[in-house]
This record gives structure tokens, C-alpha cells and sequence, in this order.
């Protein structure tokens, strides 16, 4: 059986309404949801006084709003004042509360498009790459013809994803178009890098003897593999799988066992970052 929550406060006769979102709540935990779920969208208009005297007077939950009403005169962030509410109300443990305030903190001052482009990167970072890449094209659609610099991170982020999809050559051509909008010598570095692993190493020698300018980059592009490189052999991952390895001819029994159960973990992490 599912925890029970109990309410926090009265449920409201009358709703706040969230114009910009075009959404009514009549209860302190709606409330909370519509805070935490729009964190990427939000932000210092939800300081209202008019948010306040509801909590006050339809919820009736005036310690809250006791606590609400000295904010209206400072120059509070939008994430301590949603902080405020999540933690009063507890719909949500602390961890998911704090979290939920860096996001109205990392989306201070950012345009209707960088709060789009924060939402998805938030996808990217947990590895939903399917799903960001999805996002990701349906904001560059959106983007006026003079957002340049938005327009490369996004291109840029988009080779992240595909590449996470280990769809290098599609990788290859997004980093290659941030590169061309952007000029960013790291943007040629990321797009070899994704033709390194779409090509074999001949057909990779021959890509960049094909141009200076490859060939310049990718000894730039060795050192960074050589970092990783010197990083991995010193990772627990490596002791893991050298553990495995020993395995193979003195207990290939627990040596396939333990490869399986490897391979299966990676197969089950793919699955997870294609899904939408």
C-alpha cells in the first residue's frame, strides 16, 4: 500500500491561476507540483502578492504566508521563495526540494529560449537522449535567425545525444554545424572525435590527412583521448573489469556469469536512454 499524504491546508473555493502556464491550482500541494514540474519555465513573477494573500486566506495557511509576505520586499530569488512553500507544505523530500531550487536559480535572468534549453539539458544530463534530441529539434525550430550562439549550443548538445546513441556519424554533422555557426576550435575537436569512432582507424588517418586543419586538430583531439586514457586505467571500472578478465580459464563458469550480468547492466542503460 502507497504512503498516505495528508493535506496542507484548506482546498481553495477560488484558484491562483498561473497566467503564463494557463494553469489554475486550488491546493497547497497542486501548488507545489506546478512549482516543482515548470521550475524551467518560472520565475521571479511567481514573488506575487497575490500568491501570498491566496495561501493566506484560501488555503488558510497563514504561517505560510507570514513567512511569504517579507520576501515581497526583498529581492528574494524565485527559488527561495518556491523553496519556502515546497519544504513548508512537504509534499516533496528535501533532496527533490533543493534540487528543485537550483533550477529557478540556474534559470535566473535567462530568455524564454534559454529556459527551454535548460529543461532539455536537463534530459541530456540524465541521459535521456532520445527524448533531448526530440526536444532539442522542436526548440530549433522555434529559435529566431538571430539566436547564433543558443542555436550552436543546441547543435552542440544535439552531437552529445546522438553520440550517447552511439549514432556517431549523426553526431559528426550536429558538431560540424555548431562549428560552422560558431567558429569554436572545441566544436572541430568534438566533431572528430565522433568521426574517430564512426570510421576505422585507416579510414580515420585518411579523414584527416585530408585537410590541415583536421590533421592540426586531431593531434589536439589524442591528447584529450590520451587523458582519458591515463584516467580510465587508474578507474574502479578498470579493476572491475580486470577482476572479470582474470576469471577467463580459471572459472569460466563466473567469468561468463559476471560478463553477462556486465553486459546486461550496458543493455538495460541503453534501453533506459532511447526511451521517450
Amino acid at each position: 500500500m502507497g504512503k498516505v499524504h495528508m493535506c496542507t491546508g484548506d482546498y481553495a473555493t477560488t484558484p491562483y491561476c498561473f497566467d503564463s502556464l494557463g494553469v489554475r491550482v486550488f491546493s497547497a500541494e497542486e501548488l507545489c507540483y506546478v512549482l516543482k514540474e515548470n521550475a524551467f519555465f518560472l520565475d521571479r513573477d511567481i514573488i506575487d502578492r497575490r500568491l501570498v494573500k491566496w495561501i493566506e486566506e484560501m488555503l488558510k495557511l497563514p504561517a505560510l504566508a507570514a513567512a511569504l509576505y517579507p520576501l515581497l520586499r526583498k529581492k528574494t530569488s524565485a527559488g527561495s521563495f518556491a523553496g519556502i512553500i515546497l519544504d513548508y507544505v512537504g509534499l516533496y523530500d528535501s533532496e527533490t526540494v533543493r534540487r528543485t531550487e537550483a533550477v529557478y536559480r540556474n534559470g535566473d535572468g535567462l530568455n524564454v529560449y534559454e529556459k527551454q534549453k535548460s529543461r532539455v539539458d536537463y534530459l541530456l544530463n540524465n541521459e535521456k537522449y532520445a527524448l533531448a534530441l526530440e526536444e532539442y529539434g522542436a526548440l530549433l525550430e522555434q529559435l529566431p535567425e538571430g539566436e547564433r550562439t543558443l542555436t550552436s549550443q543546441i547543435l552542440h548538445n544535439r552531437g552529445v545525444a546522438f553520440g550517447g546513441l552511439f549514432l556517431f556519424e549523426l553526431a559528426a554533422e550536429a558538431f560540424m554545424d555548431a562549428y560552422r555557426l560558431s567558429e569554436d576550435p572545441d566544436e572541430l575537436v568534438a566533431f572528430l572525435g565522433a568521426k574517430r569512432m564512426q570510421l576505422t582507424d585507416k579510414e580515420y588517418v585518411a579523414f584527416l590527412s585530408s585537410s590541415n586543419q583536421y590533421y592540426e586538430t586531431g593531434l589536439t583531439l589524442e591528447k584529450l583521448v590520451e587523458e582519458v586514457r591515463t584516467s580510465y586505467e587508474t578507474s574502479i571500472e578498470k579493476q572491475e573489469t580486470d577482476q572479470i578478465l582474470l576469471m577467463h580459464g580459471e572459472d569460466n563458469a563466473g567469468y561468463y556469469s559476471a560478463m553477462n550480468e556486465r553486459i546486461f547492466a550496458l543493455q538495460n542503460v541503453y534501453r533506459a536512454n532511447i526511451k521517450d
